[in-house]
């Protein structure tokens, strides 16, 4: 019962939000194809030219959907790559502990912000050790909300 409880409240946790998934269903029965660009409500309909995304109910035809995404330095990457830009290695960490394993697959010197920050808040560059790294988590997370960290 309790894998079962575990499987359900993943589901319900993955599952689009009610404007989304109402949007989705819309998609489907005119036979619009659709994909799941992050964990989140980020989704493609349509290919090609005639592609669009949406976030719930902001869609690519509004700047909010960019500043929504632009913020979250998770998805925007794998969205930028995918358009053959050319983005930095990355992985997102939570404990310092984590930060300086990233830092040596990654390589140094090497860099670490927060995943959902702004203004620059808590970006520090040019990370040459493990203590600099560690220094550098700590005051990357305070300016974090998700607590997330991006080395």
């Amino acid at each position: 019962m309790a894998e079962l409880e575990r499987l359900i409240h993943l589901a319900e946790k993955q599952a689009f939000g009610p404007s989304t998934q109402a949007i989705l269903d819309e998609a489907a029965s005119r036979d619009i194809p659709y994909i799941r660009l992050d964990r989140y409500s980020l989704v493609q309909l349509g290919q090609g030219v005639h592609q669009q995304r949406i976030r719930a109910t902001m869609t690519s035809r509004t700047s909010g959907i960019a500043v929504d995404v632009a913020s979250d330095k998770n998805p925007t990457n794998p969205l930028l790559d995918s358009a053959g830009l050319p983005v930095p290695k990355s992985e997102v960490v939570e404990t310092a502990d984590a930060a300086v394993a990233a830092a040596h697959r990654i390589g140094f010197p090497c860099v670490v912000k927060p995943l959902d920050g702004n203004h620059g808040r808590g970006v520090h560059l040019d990370l040459q050790n493990d203590d600099e790294v560690r220094k550098a988590f700590n005051g990357a997370v305070r300016e974090t909300r998700s607590g997330n960290v991006v080395v």
